[in-house]
């Protein structure tokens, strides 16, 4: 989970890091019991000089938010998807204990 993690920095930001932290693993499909959501924090990340193309075929754009910011917006249910949602939430609780 840590590998992918880090090539979906890559992909999706360009940035690599060498400090993940895992904020825990969390089924998404609990009825079925298949679907899992590994959730990390990359904290401390640096702009990649190695390319790594995406084969997503959905549009992206890089959003920058301050933890104010951020805090205020899951707390409005900005977060349409559970698992960023929970993510998003783990991460301030590190990052803010």
């Amino acid at each position: 989970a840590q590998h992918a993690a880090k090539r979906e920095l890559l992909e999706e930001m360009r940035l690599e890091t060498q400090e993940l932290i895992f904020l825990g693993r969390y089924r998404t499909d609990v009825n079925r019991g298949m679907g899992w959501c590994s959730c990390f924090l990359a904290r401390h990340c640096t702009p990649s000089l190695r390319f790594k193309s995406s084969d997503d075929l959905e549009q992206q754009m890089l959003v920058r938010l301050s933890r104010k910011d951020l805090r205020s917006k899951l707390l409005q249910g900005d977060f349409k998807e559970v698992k960023w949602a929970n993510t998003v939430a783990m991460s301030l609780l590190v990052l803010d204990p």
